[in-house]
């Protein structure tokens, strides 16, 4: 026979092991690791710039230290540490033009990019890859903003403009009327910079009797 006593003292034993088991799940489920989802939206107040790069042969010219080429690849770089809220993008050519990066806040990857590029990254020991197609990568810088501004429409009133950097006058390509009103309709601002200097420089060129010095203007 159980006693009263016993049994309080049975259910006050039963009282206190249901609070600890009670405790340890709690302490359990505070510990387990949990997977947080959160979306947090910044919006970046600036504006959209194309390069256009000449990376034709005529950019190993050296009358600028220590070519052409390297000093405009330095001057883009020391421009591109100073953006915070644009998205910039980069077009190199020669005859032809090819979209290197779509437009991207990535500025690392811009300047990671940049300074890997030399004139082989075009293979210009194609025929139909020589050559200065100004126009043809005007056309395609427009085509890179024009893409990304039909992906984003919220964010089409972001300025948009291209830098071309080359160094000689567009010998093949398009007609450069058509790029200039196209330009004009679509409110896109063109700044052309030079990469060369009045007194011309000296190229490497391949001939049948093998390597020989070219001065180039």
């Amino acid at each position: 026979i159980v006693s009263k006593q016993q049994s309080w003292k049975w259910y006050l034993y039963l009282y206190r092991l249901l609070i600890v088991i009670i405790l340890l799940l709690c302490g359990i489920l505070l510990s387990w690791p949990r997977r947080v989802s959160s979306v947090e939206t910044i919006t970046k107040n600036g504006i959209d710039i194309v390069f256009a790069l000449d990376v034709s042969y005529s950019t190993e010219a050296n009358d600028l230290v220590p070519n052409r080429l390297e000093a405009a690849k330095s001057a883009l770089q020391d421009f591109i540490k100073t953006r915070k809220s644009d998205r910039v993008g980069l077009v190199l050519f020669a005859w032809k033009p090819f979209t290197s990066i779509p437009l991207t806040f990535d500025y690392s990857l811009f300047d990671q990019t940049i300074a890997k590029l030399t004139t082989a990254t075009i293979d210009q020991w194609y025929a139909h890859l020589q050559w200065t197609a100004i126009w043809d990568a005007l056309l395609s810088s427009i085509t890179v903003l024009e893409k990304w501004q039909d992906e984003t429409t919220k964010e089409a009133t972001r300025e948009q403009i291209i830098v071309l950097f080359t160094d000689g006058e567009a010998n093949v390509g398009v007609d450069p009327k058509i790029i200039a009103q196209l330009a004009a309709e679509k409110n896109i601002k063109i700044y052309p910079i030079w990469i060369w200097s009045d007194a011309g420089g000296v190229i490497m060129t391949q001939t049948a009797f093998g390597m020989r010095e070219q001065r180039v203007g």
